[in-house]
């Protein structure tokens, strides 16, 4: 059932839009924020303003201000608190992953010496810290725990798994040199697709590949029944019967699973938001960037529609 508060936030972000139009669009950003992460917040203690239940499971503390830079412009945030600090608003957290990244991936061009003046200007714009080694390590060092528990979460059985890579340019003992990022996807007996995983090194020759797939292995990947990638140097394709195996599946399935192509268009994804650094200064950078856009994707398709029905 809709609260009233709930009702009158939504009417007045309408309002707002209604009136002003695009002029307003930051503004109604910052309310619907502001209410997501309220009501994320009401969740978490499991009861209503000023509602009292046994069910309550601590109390609210108030707000704190935090700004976050966006794709338009600077929001001023009321971040809901509670009293034994157990609650930080995923709704805040969400999209704002890659964005931390790439603004990481940009410093540590700037500190290490190797930016242009668009990465330095492009830095002064969009990080909102003091570009420091000290800053750039603390942020990275957040940011850093947060996908390595990702990456390295357990899995679970997933009848269809692609398997791809891409190429992204990094330093390496002052020279430039491509480094490959291998990607897996799964498709969960749900019907759901998630990222499974990510790696970065410097070739896709066939120890990446194993090693990567063994580390898939370790996290308990299994149920595969079908293995959908292009030909690869590190993955042997070599007869026509394994072209033909997808006839073995339902017919309702081969068009989802006759092509690489819902890998293709997370790699076009994660092309987007890589040429905008361009050039990483390490291999970790690398990872840190893919691997947050990676997350944020698994994330939508997970909590949205099945992409096929068993």
């Amino acid at each position: 059932m809709t609260r009233l508060e709930d009702y009158n936030a939504i009417n007045d972000v309408v309002k707002l839009l209604a009136e002003d139009g695009f002029d307003s669009l930051g503004e109604a950003i910052r309310r619907i924020i502001n209410e997501a992460m309220r009501l994320e917040r009401q969740n978490h203690l499991g009861v209503g303003h000023y509602e009292r239940s046994e069910a309550r499971c601590g109390c609210a503390n108030g707000y704190k201000s935090k700004t976050v830079q966006t794709r338009v412009g600077a929001l001023d945030l009321a971040v809901p608190q509670v009293r034994d600090s157990s609650f930080y608003p995923s709704s805040l957290e969400k999209g704002l992953r890659s964005e931390r990244a790439l603004k990481v991936a940009l410093a540590e061009m700037y500190v290490q010496g190797v930016s242009t003046r668009k990465v330095a200007k492009i830095t002064e714009q969009l990080c909102g810290f003091e570009v420091t080694s000290t800053q750039v390590s603390r942020a990275a060092k957040e940011l850093d725990e947060i996908l390595e528990q990702w990456r390295n979460r357990p899995l679970g059985a997933f009848p269809y798994v692609y398997l791809d890579a891409r190429y992204e340019k990094v330093r390496h003992n002052g020279s430039v040199i491509d480094v490959a990022v291998l990607v897996a996807i799964g498709v969960a007996e749900t019907g759901k697709r998630q990222i499974l995983g990510t790696s970065v090194a410097l070739s896709e020759q066939e120890a990446h590949w194993r090693d990567f797939l063994r580390s898939l292995q370790e996290r308990q990947l299994h149920g595969i029944q079908l293995s959908i990638c292009d030909a690869h140097e590190g993955l042997a394709e070599e007869n026509i019967q394994e072209g033909l195996t997808i006839l073995q599946f339902p017919e309702e399935h081969r068009r989802r699973i006759r092509t690489s192509n819902v890998i293709e268009r997370v790699n076009k994804e994660i092309r987007r938001r890589t040429r905008v650094a361009t050039l990483f200064p390490n291999e970790d950078s690398c990872l840190r960037l893919v691997s947050a856009v990676l997350m944020e994707i698994s994330e939508e398709w997970e909590t949205g529609r099945a992409y096929l029905t068993f």
